[in-house]
Order: C-alpha cells, then structure tokens, then sequence
C-alpha cells in the first residue's frame, strides 16, 4: 500500500507473464508516452504475453495491436505540440491523418470539448488562430468515447449532442452542417449570403434526418447510422473538391446545391408575404393545387418538427419533410407522413371510412378538372385496395403498407389529382428505372428554374 504507481508497475514487469499486471498499470502503461520509451511489447497478443524492461526504446520486430499503434501515435503528436493546448489546425490535421476524420468533424469535436465561455463565440473560421482546446479535456473524451472504436462509432459521438444521448437530432445534424457549410472549400460561395447559408444548412439536416429516420419523432439510432454508412457519406463529401462533384455524389445526394435550389424556390413561390412560414391557402396553390382540400387540412395538423410559434402554419423546415414526402412517396419516411395525415382518429389503422373520405374529393376533381366520369365506384376501389395490401385485418396498418410496397400508388390515389388522373388513364404503368421519382422531379425543376431565370435577364 505504501509503493508508488511507478513501484507497482515496475515490479510487475519483472514478471515473465503480463496476466499479473493490474487492468490500471496496463491502461496506464499504453497511455503514458513516458513509460513507452522505456517498455518493448514482444510476442503481442489480446492479452500482451510478455512485458519487459530489456531495451530502452520499442523493439522494431514486436507486433503492434491496430487499437494500441493509433491511439499511442495519436497521444505522442499531441504530446509533441509541447503546450497544455491545441490549435484547431494541428488537431484536424492530426485526426485527418490517423483517422481519415474529415475536417468539419474534426471542428465540431473541437468546439464540442471548449470551455462553456469559449464555445458561445466559436466559429471553424476564427478558431484556426484563437481558441485553443485543452490537452486533458481531449483526451478524457477520446478515452471514454473514441478509443479503440471505428470511423462510424467516432463520427457518431462527435455529432451527437449530449454525452447522455443514444442518438442524433436534427439540432445536431443542424450543428454538424454549420461546420460544413463554413469549412467545406465547394460552398465557400454561400458565405456571401448568410441567410442562403443557413437554409442549404437547414435542408440538408431534415433531408439526412428524413432518410435515416423517416419519422418526425426526429431520432437518429447508431443502428441506423451504421447500415446507412453515414460516415462514409462524409468522407466522401469531404474528397470532394467543387460544386458539381457534389451535385453528383452517389446515392441519396443529401448535400447537392441544385436540390437545395430547387426546395427553396418551391417553398419561396408559395410563400407570397415571405415571412418563411406558409397557411393553409398557401399550400393549397402547391403544383397549381394539385392537393386536395381535405389533405392540406389534414397536413397542416401534423406534429411540427420545431417549434411553431403560429398555429396552423408550416415552417420552412417542415415544407422540406412534406416535398420529400409528396415527390416521392415510395420511402419509409413519406408512407409514415402520409399515414399519419389519412389516419384521422390517430388509431394506427386506415379504415374504409378514413379512406372512403378523401378519395370521393378526388373523383369529384377529376370529373370537373379532366372530364373524368368513368372513376371507380369506391367500393371496387377499396377492395382492389385489400387485394393489393393484403392486410391482416379489415383496416391498413402502417405495418401492411411498409412490407406490401404499395403505399405510394394508394397515397398518390388520395392526395395529389394529377397523379391520380395519371394513374387513371395508365393503371399498369410501371415506374421508369432510370432513378428515383426525387431524382427525375429535381432534374426537370432545376431546369425550368434556369430556363426561367435566362429569360428574365434577357427581358431585363
């Protein structure tokens, strides 16, 4: 009980077997760069099988454990910097090399683990010359979150908020694109407009949450962050060198500045006194009001994803879950929107009667905007309906829709005339291949738009 830390562990080297050593000296033998000078690890397995004293420095021909050689690297460059703090600079630039951690995580970690004080007025921008992070604040989080895990567990902990937290929330994901958007070389021209900065943000958050949740309940598990392999999503972002590569990324194209363009000017077109919140009348015009009546009510009543100070208003934000939802509504996340919105009484099962209610007014639509008189009787319409799902019970669960696939063709039917006009005059059409109906209606509205603006510089 009277020995030093030192004495114990020096005592215990002596012994031919490393089983003896205490989990404590062990953890703190691979942590201390001091004892690292003087330690070789030889014959290395899980268990490190012989620890001794022979030679003043790391034997060359020891076999190093992957989790050891980067975190004791990672301890020595720190180490190396000589002060008790950290340049944002030096600390991405280190983590950028022994982790591939891009930069804008890198600067959110480092504006994670500042002093309250430090953190209120922290930029990615200034901090490269100011703010300083404390040696022992980094490594106390590294230790307890970071050490010995992959780039998906790291990348994980860096975005989400609170230690306590077993998720992500689209406050988070907001946080994590701030430092994208001031950091990332590609969208160095939005800094000229700071409110344009801060909707490209904004979208990009609720487009990630959209797709990795699918639910407005707005929560992001590790599960689903894995199997969606987010962090490599980033890592790709962060290759990439300008705008047009990033219109073009594989997959989801969470981060493309054309569908960003393309929300927003759907959303400013509607938004006739630009207070960015949109009323009921507002969303009827959407698509030359291709929505019916009773849909607009119905969305209009749906859980806010932020705070709402006006009732019966959309915000900016929820207009980018209900476009994603409305264009495509194929994915998880818009059948669970539109689900909620049929579903009136909140049971959790769409009845004959809930559905019944919105597709008369879009057969009387059709028969005063396309002449269309020869709609389906409901009846015959609910019960090609149940053939199609093949419910488990005389009502539609959320469930039946998810595994049926055929959510969208009956959520089209109920809310969007056009589409359903559509499918009355080619009920078997099958949906084109060449992507996703997200991907075509960007593309055809991007084009407009630029069509549209071309024209108004010529006139002017």
């Amino acid at each position: 009980k009277n020995m030093t830390v030192k004495e114990r562990l020096l005592e215990s080297c002596t012994v031919s077997s490393a089983s003896k050593l205490n989990e404590f000296f062990l953890e703190w033998l691979l942590t201390s760069p001091s004892c690292l000078n003087k330690i070789s690890i030889q014959n290395t397995s899980k268990n490190l099988s012989n620890v001794s004293l022979e030679s003043p420095f790391i034997d060359e021909n020891a076999i190093e454990i992957d989790e050891i050689s980067i975190d004791e690297k990672l301890f020595q460059e720190f180490n190396s910097f000589g002060s008790k703090e950290l340049p944002l600079d030096n600390f991405s630039e280190t983590l950028s090399e022994l982790f591939s951690l891009p930069a804008f995580l890198s600067s959110l970690l480092f504006e994670k683990l500042l002093e309250p004080s430090q953190r209120q007025n922290f930029s990615p921008e200034s901090a490269k010359n100011a703010q300083k992070l404390k040696k022992k604040s980094f490594f106390d989080w590294w230790n307890l979150n970071a050490k010995g895990k992959d780039l998906d567990a790291i990348a994980f902990r860096i975005i989400k908020g609170e230690e306590k937290d077993s998720f992500i929330s689209l406050s988070d994901l907001n946080r994590l694109m701030i430092h994208v958007v001031k950091i990332h070389p590609s969208l160095a021209f939005l800094s000229r407009t700071p409110d344009f900065q801060l909707r490209y943000a904004e979208t990009v958050a609720v487009r990630i949450m959209f797709d990795l949740c699918g639910s407005k309940r707005a929560r992001i598990t590790f599960s689903a962050f894995k199997s969606k392999k987010f962090a490599s999503t980033l890592c790709e972002l962060s290759s990439i060198q300008d705008r047009e590569q990033m219109n073009s990324m594989k997959g989801n194209n969470f981060f493309s500045y054309n569908h960003f363009y393309v929300i927003y000017m759907n959303f400013w077109s509607l938004d006739g006194d630009h207070d960015m919140l949109l009323s009921e009348e507002d969303l009827g015009f959407y698509q030359d009001s291709c929505l019916s009546t009773r849909i607009v009510q119905e969305i209009m009543k749906q859980n806010s994803l932020v705070f709402n100070p006006e009732p019966w208003s959309m915000s900016y934000i929820d207009f980018v879950w209900f476009l994603l939802s409305e264009v495509d509504k194929s994915s998880e996340g818009s059948i669970r929107f539109w689900f909620n919105c049929v579903d009136r009484d909140g049971d959790g099962l769409l009845s004959a009667y809930e559905v019944e209610y919105f597709y008369e007014e879009q057969v009387e639509a059709l028969q005063l905007q396309h002449k269309q008189d020869q709609t389906q009787c409901f009846e015959d319409f609910w019960c090609m309906v149940m053939d199609m799902i093949q419910p488990e019970g005389n009502a539609i669960s959320l469930k039946d829709l998810l595994r049926s696939g055929k959510g969208d063709f009956l959520f089209d039917v109920l809310t969007n005339t056009d589409k359903f006009y559509e499918l009355e005059l080619e009920p078997y059409k099958m949906k084109e291949e060449d992507g996703s109906d997200w991907n075509r209606f960007v593309d055809l509205s991007y084009t407009l738009l630029i069509e549209m603006e071309r024209n108004n510089q010529k006139e002017n």
